[in-house]
């Protein structure tokens, strides 16, 4: 149990580091081939590492499965991560990733029709005010509801939905080699989405200097394809609410990023964390006592 929340916390950790560099990759990359390319490293990292477990066949309900939602979950999910990055900045990225446990609890509620569990409850509102504290300053105790946050919003929302029924779907023969497939399909579909942009005007830009591909390629093999890959194994020990309890800690180490790079450090940030981390405790010892 404590090494399958280590797991999560780590994949976290991995995909925070990603989110200033995205906002700061913009510079030099549009947001339809970053994620693209994201995607597409993420994909050849996930299917390498199953092919260098044992070699991997699909059938072929598998593979279809894998691309319906790799294109219309991961992919379509990725692309407005990127996008509402660009309007809202990386800061509001993390703060709305908190909502995945929120969301991920109402949809328990309306799968299972029953109301939500009160400690589960606690555990939610712990690791989202957490998350918020972690992040706002005295100025800034307030989200203003833009087109950056909804997209970010409509992102993380499909986030959810992707985690969930890959874990339901693919998580019986070859996990990691489906959750590639997943991953190389939401390239595809983004390569597609990128060329009818740039077909109806959109500007697309590539910076293929060495600096940068090597940000890319840290992007897609560890910010996003390890990231994804230990994210799905401790939400499928742990459950995608329990799990994404600590994707509240996503501010608390975007902020402490932000310190190493000389932005400063605050009292929210480990008070914020310490909330994070009471709240997952109380979510998984609600587990171990229905158990």
């Amino acid at each position: 149990m404590i090494l399958d929340n280590l797991v999560v916390v780590f994949s976290m950790f991995l995909w925070a580091l990603g989110l200033p560099i995205l906002d700061l990759q913009q510079e030099g990359w549009d947001g339809f081939s970053l994620s693209s390319a994201r995607a597409l490293l993420a994909g050849l990292t996930m299917l390498g590492l199953a092919y260098f477990s044992r070699p991997v066949l699909f059938r072929r309900k598998e593979v279809l499965t894998s691309f319906l939602l790799g294109i219309f979950g991961y992919g379509l999910a990725s692309l407005l991560l990127v996008i509402g990055i660009g309007y809202a900045g990386a800061v509001t990225a993390a703060i709305i990733a908190a909502l995945v446990p929120v969301i991920s609890a109402l949809l328990d509620v309306i799968a299972t029709r029953r109301m939500i569990d009160f400690r589960l409850f606690i555990a939610v509102i712990l690791s989202l005010v957490g998350g918020l504290i972690a992040t706002l300053n005295d100025q800034e105790m307030e989200i203003t509801l833009g087109w950056g946050e909804l997209i970010l919003l409509s992102s993380v929302v499909l986030w959810v939905l992707y985690s969930r029924f890959s874990l339901s779907m693919l998580g019986q023969a070859h996990p990691v080699g489906g959750y590639g497939l997943t991953m190389i399909a939401g390239s595809v579909g983004l390569l597609l989405a990128t060329f009818i942009a740039g077909f109806f005007g959109y500007e697309l830009k590539q910076d293929f200097s060495f600096n940068s591909v090597m940000v890319v390629l840290f992007l897609g093999i560890f910010s996003t394809g390890l990231s994804v890959l230990l994210w799905l194994h401790g939400a499928k020990r742990l459950g995608v609410t329990t799990a994404g309890l600590h994707q509240n800690l996503v501010p608390v180490f975007v902020m402490l990023i932000m310190f190493i790079l000389g932005e400063g450090f605050q009292w929210r940030e480990g008070v914020g964390g310490l909330l994070v981390i009471s709240g997952a405790i109380i979510a998984q010892l609600r587990k171990r006592e229905s158990t």
